[in-house]
């Protein structure tokens, strides 16, 4: 069963460019982007709010920032199973203040999905987002990461699938809520998991 999930990112040249590996100190920061892409449509709308879901899913993302393993539903719909999550904070240079951030989740053994990524509202249109994904899927992780979901409410969707589209993403499965767009180099039996499983919303 594959769960839905969303991005937020934008941008289109390079500068100097740096990676640090997420943890909880990072939390603040990703939590005001995911915030932020709430509002505008880009994630679901609930982690703009404060509501007790919201602060489970902040709770358990601390978690896997902290061990690098996320709790995710079974098939009863409770949080009983682990699986790898972790991820980057993109900054445009070294020592500067981060702007976006990229967390990777495990599908299956050896493959992954950009989870959640994001740059800072105020830091849109500068050309972040592009080389932000520039270093991120180079990364070991990144390399392994064949999938990227985009929600059809946000407001830089199409900004979104043309910056992955560069990355060679392809649309391969679009629902009401999310388009799936998967990586060239995805095998192919991959391909058809995501083409063909059963699918239900957070």
């Amino acid at each position: 069963m594959i769960r839905e999930h969303s991005t937020n990112v934008e941008g289109s040249s390079a500068e100097l460019n740096m990676l640090h590996a997420a943890s909880p100190a990072d939390l603040g920061f990703i939590r005001r982007v995911l915030r932020e892409g709430a509002a505008d449509g880009s994630f679901d709308a609930e982690l703009a709010g404060t509501s007790a879901a919201a602060e489970h899913f902040f709770v358990n993302l601390e978690g896997a920032l902290r061990c690098g393993y996320l709790q995710v539903p079974d098939t009863t719909g409770t949080l009983r199973r682990d699986v790898h999550a972790a991820g980057y904070v993109y900054s445009p240079q070294r020592g500067s203040a981060p702007v976006g951030f990229g967390l990777f989740k495990e599908l299956r053994s050896g493959s992954f999905e950009l989870w959640l990524t994001g740059v800072a509202a105020e830091e849109r249109g500068h050309g972040y987002g592009h080389s932000m994904l520039g270093e991120l899927l180079p990364t070991p992780i990144g390399q392994m990461t064949y999938v990227v979901r985009c929600n059809r409410r946000s407001s830089s969707a199409d900004i979104a699938l043309r910056l992955f589209r560069s990355f060679d993403f392809a649309l391969c499965r679009a629902t009401p809520g999310v388009l799936w767009l998967v990586n060239a180099k995805a095998p192919p039996e991959f391909v058809t998991l995501i083409a063909n499983s059963p699918i239900v919303s957070l």
